[in-house]
């Protein structure tokens, strides 16, 4: 009879992470590249949007707006898109770096 963790015990990827773990460096997953490269893509997209919807925020402001400083900003808007863009630019760098 085949031993607890024998992939002849089990069938699928059951065996097959049993069997892939017991070969040091010989596990392959697949990458999914090109769909990385595509979300990749979407995230610029949503971020060169909220890039532009941020500036037409400063220009509607003008003069009256201080860009030297973030701490007295009373724009709610403004102070929502940069949040929105933090986040964004989080998750696009970790995309990135795959």
């Amino acid at each position: 009879m085949a031993g607890t963790n024998s992939p002849q015990r089990y069938k699928g990827y059951a065996a097959a992470s049993i069997l892939m773990n017991k070969t040091d460096g010989h596990t392959i997953f697949r990458r999914f590249g090109e769909l990385h490269v595509r979300n990749l893509l979407h995230m610029q997209c949503e971020i060169s949007d909220l890039e532009t919807r941020l500036h037409d925020r400063d220009k509607m402001a003008g003069d009256h707006a201080d860009h030297g400083t973030f701490r007295y900003d009373q724009d709610r808007v403004r102070k929502a898109l940069m949040k929105r863009l933090r986040l964004k630019l989080k998750q696009y760098g970790k995309f990135g770096q795959n």
